[in-house]
């Protein structure tokens, strides 16, 4: 794949995966103001679960292991028939601005840097949501 073309596709990631990392960010400020509740859930479930398939796609690792770990969480929550807890939305607080770092540094350097240590993170939040 020609370097321009494969910018090309990297520049309409960025604007298509900010837009969902938006989306995500909305929803989880919404449950933190008030309750969470099972709409918004799904809307950062699909939020995430959109960034995670794009990054996958385009090869960017560290983007789709935080992605992927976010909606297992979101999934987790929908399975259980629960509302996520409110120090678990804090974490996706973090994890919004972590996606926004890694965008920027792929924007600004082309690379897929950034700390994918925050899946880790996440997983710890799945078991403790579910008992383990």
């Amino acid at each position: 794949m020609a370097d321009t073309q494969l910018s090309e596709f990297a520049a309409i990631f960025l604007e298509e995966g900010r837009q969902r990392l938006k989306d995500f960010s909305q929803s989880i400020d919404l449950m933190l103001l008030s309750a969470p509740d099972m709409d918004n859930c799904d809307k950062a479930r699909i939020a995430i679960h959109t960034i995670k398939g794009m990054s996958s796609q385009m090869g960017y690792e560290n983007i789709a292991a935080v992605s992927k770990a976010a909606e297992e969480y979101f999934v987790a929550v929908k399975n259980m028939n629960k509302m996520p807890l409110k120090q678990d939305l804090s974490v996706f607080k973090k994890t919004a601005q972590a996606l926004e770092n890694m965008f920027s540094a792929l924007e600004n350097t082309g690379a897929d840097s950034g700390d994918a240590s925050l899946a880790g993170d996440i997983k710890e939040r799945i078991n403790i949501l579910k008992g383990e």
